[in-house]
């Protein structure tokens, strides 16, 4: 499964198996999906390179809801990390990315097999 932006023609796909690290499980993932999908927010498409992948792509609609959770997502990170020198804030947040984009067990234990 691939989410897809709708910039221009719509290239630039993320392979949601490649950023979705434990915590949320594929049926999960697909409650998820067409839950918004439900709200008009995303489609689901094939790939056409390869037929046995999905594609997700935020609708025009989905990309505007994007664009408007963006300022409240930055206050919200402003307001977390006000207690924090810049130093430490910046510091935190590479670590949570670093967290986020490591491998789970389930990831080593599969890359071992």
């Amino acid at each position: 499964m691939c989410f897809r932006t709708r910039k221009g023609t719509g290239e630039g796909g993320v392979d949601v198996r490649s950023r979705i690290r434990g915590g949320v499980d594929r049926t999960t993932m697909v409650t998820l999906v067409d839950a918004l999908e439900d709200k008009e927010l995303v489609e689901w498409r094939r790939s056409p390179q390869d037929r046995r992948k999905n594609i997700v792509q935020l609708t025009p609609a989905g990309g505007e809801r994007l664009h408007d959770a963006e300022f409240p997502r930055q206050e919200m990170e402003r307001r977390f990390l006000a207690p924090l020198s810049k130093t430490d804030a910046t510091r935190l947040v590479r670590a949570l990315r670093s967290l986020v984009g490591a491998p789970t067990n389930a990831d080593q234990a599969s890359d071992s097999a």
